[in-house]
């Protein structure tokens, strides 16, 4: 976030600080009274804005949404990247404390029924702003094949494993468990990671089985 506020002029600091006092203030009225009661008046009125100005930045509600989505991995960005620079320690935890980052450090991942919000509005949304969305999406798959690669360098993980084949993996065990998360209003975040962290050990043993079968 800060680079991005050194790269931009002074309008479009403003712009961009506009764009998300508009999300958050939605997120905000989202979670207290729900999608469909929320009006655009309401986020106006929350973000302190006119109706208008808000359609400068959005279509519809559920384009704020997926607004959302964007600015919550530009929230974790700087911290993955540090993780990216320095890997230490056992690969597992090495990996688990990466998801982590990504579920915990964007928008409040306690907020189950705005990130089902989400998830519905990613589903709904049409070919270009889909397009949108899984261009977010990627970018932490992007991240996990750059650890990977640290991580190879470093000898962490043998070089027979892909780490691109390895980092879509991790992202759909990731997304999955993710999506179990917010689908359950019983299961914790405590829960979510212990189910990451169990499947990640089995593919882990699984990788490290194949790549001594390979080498022998």
């Amino acid at each position: 976030m800060e680079q991005l506020s050194k790269k931009l002029g002074l309008r479009g600091r403003q712009r961009h600080r506009r764009h998300r006092d508009i999300v958050f203030a939605a997120a905000e009225l989202f979670a207290a009274k729900g999608f469909a009661e929320t009006t655009m008046e309401d986020i106006a009125t929350r973000a302190e804005v006119s109706p208008p100005t808000i359609y400068n930045y959005f279509r519809s509600k559920s384009d704020i949404l997926l607004g959302l989505l964007e600015i919550s991995k530009e929230m974790m960005d700087k911290s993955l990247d540090r993780i990216i620079e320095d890997p230490k320690g056992d690969p597992i935890d090495v990996v688990c404390e990466f998801v982590r980052i990504d579920l915990e450090d964007a928008y409040d991942y306690r907020q189950k029924n705005v990130w089902r919000m989400i998830s519905a509005a990613a589903l709904e949304a049409n070919d270009e702003r889909r397009s949108s969305y899984m261009k977010v999406q990627s970018i932490f798959t992007v991240k996990l094949e750059k650890l990977l690669r640290q991580m190879q360098a470093r000898g962490s993980i043998t070089a027979e494993v892909d780490p691109i084949v390895a980092a879509q993996l991790l992202n759909a065990i990731t997304r999955d468990v993710f999506r179990l998360y917010i689908s359950v209003d019983a299961m914790s975040i405590e829960e979510m990671h212990a189910r990451f962290r169990s499947q990640v050990t089995l593919l882990w043993q699984a990788m490290r089985t194949h790549s001594k079968k390979a080498t022998s």
